[in-house]
């Protein structure tokens, strides 16, 4: 009914931006928009609730409390009068030095899906929509637009399709984020194989695919491919109307990309039936104990000789806090799923509130990857003194995050961290390394030289 009443130009205007992160409302028919925002782990649009990223998630093993982190990011999205949830990201890690590791949902195909899954559907059980992203083998950042993966039918739909199948059948995604790399020789945004033959026809996806910023390249291959939405550039919105007009691309393919976009408007509610969000909602009490628990459970430990953890802080007199990430807290790495908290507290401050001030010796020692830091001596001193050493290392954003391969090309340590480690089991035979880092970073270089 909808679309008989359209005009070819107002079928066109659904199909493309309007701004940066929305598409455009058709106040005649009163269809409105998508509001969109990035946020795997929480709303990118001023301050919010930075929970756990995916890979901490998938840690986790924890599908309800996965679907519950869904559910409040999906009101913080509708608190800040966002329609829809450019995520969660639930690319495979098949190289954990990519970059965007953090956002992913591991190596795994089987957890993957059932974490994300979970995610989406905690944020659907809100009038907020899930995007399921990157559709599909996102892999390295170096040049991310233009690497070609080549793989068979099976693999694409049973191995690293697993996730995103599970997400459309079991989680009813409302909408899948095409990627930017190429995929047998073709663009993942302009593949009819991809998103007509796979995630049409195979897995019976019934919504809308919209393309990550910039992917699209050309747009006859695009639309006819089955991406119904282009955003990030304005391709759709220049090329269309000519294509329409000159028949290159019939006007059924327009037809049946707004018909996508339409029954997900639909049935998500936003054309008829979308209660406001609730501005309450945003960081509330009930979700910074939901993000506490939720990174408490995504902790991973990997040695503890001797019971030495937990610690006894009443029989310590000293703890030295070392490290470049002692007086800092990374949440993310850089790029569009970073999320500015309300407040960090790093473990420096942490472990101050915890046992008092005077009780902490604080150095940085070295930095996260170049030499060592200025107080270097002091570092080593005061780990001397100590009655137990806790060095914070790993990565940051200089190290990981959207356009960023790891620097050293290496799953070890960046920088001098290693070394300083090994320094520091020298002046104390109790020493505790705490990685905080999205993508692994292998220990073997010093494991069986620390007690945990």
């Amino acid at each position: 009914s909808l679309l008989r009443q359209m005009t070819t130009a107002e079928k066109i205007q659904q199909l493309h931006k309007e701004a940066s992160m929305n598409t455009a409302s058709n106040l005649r028919l009163g269809i409105p928009g998508f509001v969109m925002s990035d946020g795997p782990h929480g709303v990118r649009d001023g301050l919010a609730t930075s929970f756990p990223v995916g890979i901490a998630m998938a840690a986790t093993w924890d599908v309800e409390l996965a679907e519950q982190v869904g559910k409040a990011m999906g009101e913080e999205f509708r608190a800040k009068g966002k329609h829809q949830m450019l995520g969660p990201a639930i690319d495979l890690t098949r190289d954990p030095r990519n970059g965007r590791t953090p956002e992913s949902g591991g190596e795994d195909p089987y957890l993957n899906a059932q974490i994300n899954s979970a995610i989406i559907k905690g944020v659907q059980s809100t009038p907020c929509l899930a995007t399921a992203k990157h559709f599909n083998l996102k892999h390295k950042q170096a040049n991310r637009t233009n690497n070609n993966y080549l793989i068979s039918q099976r693999l694409l739909m049973d191995h690293y399709g697993l996730n995103f199948r599970t997400a459309v059948q079991d989680a009813g995604a409302f909408s899948i984020m095409s990627a930017y790399n190429l995929i047998n020789g073709e663009q993942a945004a302009e593949s009819f194989n991809l998103l007509h033959t796979i995630l049409r026809e195979q897995w019976g996806f019934p919504y809308y695919v919209v393309s990550d910023w910039g992917a699209v390249k050309n747009t006859e291959k695009a639309i006819e491919g089955g991406t119904d939405i282009c955003m990030g550039s304005d391709h759709y919105q220049n090329d269309l109307p000519g294509l329409v007009s000159s028949g290159k691309v019939p006007l059924a393919v327009i037809d049946e990309a707004v018909r996508n976009v339409l029954r997900t408007k639909i049935l998500s509610g936003i054309l008829d039936y979308y209660p406001v969000g609730n501005p309450d909602d945003l960081n509330s009490d009930a979700h910074k104990k939901l993000c506490l628990e939720a990174g408490k459970k995504s902790l991973v430990l990997l040695k503890n000789l001797n019971n030495l953890l937990p610690l006894n802080v009443d029989s310590l007199d000293t703890i030295a806090v070392l490290g470049p990430n002692a007086a800092v807290l990374p949440t993310d790495g850089t790029g569009s799923s970073w999320v500015e908290p309300f407040y960090k507290i790093s473990p420096k401050e942490g472990i101050e509130n915890r046992i008092g001030a005077e009780k902490v010796l604080y150095a940085k020692g070295c930095d996260i990857s170049g030499n060592f830091a200025a107080d270097i001596a002091d570092a080593l001193q005061k780990a001397q003194q100590a009655d137990v050493v806790l060095y914070f290392g790993g990565l940051d954003h200089t190290q990981e995050g959207e356009g960023l391969d790891r620097a050293n090309h290496s799953v070890k340590l960046p920088g001098k961290q290693i070394d300083f480690i090994k320094l520091l089991t020298g002046y104390n035979s109790k020493v505790i390394v705490v990685l905080i880092s999205g993508g692994i970073c292998s220990v073997n270089d010093f494991i069986n030289d620390i007690e945990g």
